[in-house]
């Protein structure tokens, strides 16, 4: 049921970003119910969930911090001892605010990034400033459009093996997963900016929670499956098709360029190497975020722009009037759509 969210099988093919993201949103997550759990070592699944949440939070930012609400949502749901989440929170804190400050002291320069983040991502963000949406309320339309596909496949289902609805319930774990959901998706409410990636770490919760929600549905149709073979084979067969086609439009699609064309085709796609951790002019500076190049630029190539001008490195818009200073070669040999990268002379 995951994987046939519209929003899941977009983001997978799309955004390396938000899919990296997600394997540390969920084991971190996990690691955080193991700590809450009846398990003897679950002091170290604290602590791996603190781990996880710090590198959680260096591929997504402080949206990673959701996972410690798990102990006390635990509690609140699981009847887990008040303690134990307690210390189970105390310890992935401690533990992903130890790792944060030994990285900033063995890399300073890391703490710069940081304030940059903050203040142009998160800040800018709450404030409306940046990207402005329209509306604080997107997320529950894009919400409703996405788990359509669930809820109208349970529905059919239901109607197929004759199962009456009030055979849904609402038990412990549905509210477990749905209010860790709910604390991954809500607090981007603060902000008018919601693109549906932005919580896109709170569907597998969203789905966990519907599953147990319908949970004797589920042992209904599979009790039917055990009983009839043929009913078995065919749901087979419509498994292994729909899997096929799904990996083969996948190959059908692969290198296919929907956004930003121009930065893939005259830099990533070609055989042009720049050296990590250092900074790009850039002219006209409104290309820095309004064609996204600063997150292209650190994604595919590791190093930062600006539009101060002066660095070995010179990224321009052929189409401005700009003139390049003296001391810069031409790095591009052929012809490119839209960037010209320069390098200054060594001398």
């Amino acid at each position: 049921m995951l994987i046939s969210l519209p929003v899941i099988t977009y983001m997978v093919q799309t955004n390396r970003l938000v899919v990296t993201f997600l394997p540390f949103a969920i084991f971190a997550t996990y690691f955080s119910y193991l700590s809450i759990s009846k398990s003897r070592i679950w002091l170290l699944h604290a602590l791996l969930a603190g781990v996880l949440i710090y590198l959680g939070g260096i591929a997504k930012g402080p949206v990673a911090l959701f996972s410690l609400a798990v102990p006390a949502i635990g509690w609140l749901t699981l009847k887990v001892p008040l303690s134990r989440a307690f210390i189970s929170t105390a310890v992935a804190l401690l533990t992903c605010a130890m790792i944060f400050l030994g990285t900033a002291y063995l890399y300073p320069e890391s703490l710069d990034f940081w304030k940059g983040f903050w203040q142009s991502q998160v800040v800018a963000s709450l404030t409306n400033e940046r990207g402005a949406g329209t509306s604080y309320f997107r997320y529950f339309e894009r919400w409703i459009s996405q788990m359509i596909v669930p809820f109208a496949l349970t529905g059919l289902l239901m109607l197929i093996i004759k199962e009456p609805f009030r055979r849904i319930r609402f038990n412990r774990q549905v509210w477990f997963f749905l209010l860790i959901a709910l604390a991954g998706a809500l607090p981007f409410l603060a902000s008018k900016r919601q693109h549906i990636r932005y919580i896109l770490h709170s569907f597998p919760f969203f789905i966990l929670s519907f599953a147990f929600l319908t949970d004797r549905i589920a042992i209904k149709i599979e009790t039917l499956l055990a009983e009839k073979q043929t009913l078995r084979k065919a749901l087979g067969i419509a498994v292994l098709l729909l899997f096929a086609a799904s990996l083969a439009s996948m190959i059908y699609r692969e290198g296919v360029v929907i956004k930003r064309e121009p930065f893939y085709n005259d830099l990533y796609l070609r055989d042009i190497h720049l050296p990590e951790r250092i900074i790009v002019s850039v002219y006209p500076d409104q290309m820095i975020y309004g064609d996204l190049l600063f997150t292209d630029m650190q994604r595919f190539y590791r190093v930062s722009v600006t539009g101060e001008l002066g660095h070995d490195y010179l990224l321009i818009d052929k189409n401005s009037d700009f003139k390049v200073p003296e001391g810069y070669e031409k790095v591009h040999k052929k012809p490119t759509e839209k960037y010209i990268l320069y390098k200054r002379i060594q001398q």
